[in-house]
């Protein structure tokens, strides 16, 4: 089930440092999944986040920086 994710959440769909599969919807106000359990690699700079872990769409860490194409 694709899950959509409001651009004001800090989680890992939302993240500039997510390489999961993702759309942007809506003018960069969301993005969209395939689902919760897709994984992506965590490409946060070294010594943050979780660093080259696979993680799903609706992970959080402390290393989070908002993807650029989002408002």
């Amino acid at each position: 089930m694709k899950r959509t994710i409001s651009s004001f959440n800090k989680f890992c769909a939302t993240c500039a440092y997510w390489t999961g599969p993702r759309t942007v919807e809506n003018m960069g106000n969301f993005v969209e999944t395939q689902d919760d359990n897709v994984k992506g690699k965590c490409m946060a700079p070294f010594g943050t986040g979780w660093r080259l872990q696979d993680r799903t769409p609706l992970s959080t860490c402390s290393g989070y920086k908002k993807w650029e194409v989002l408002r």
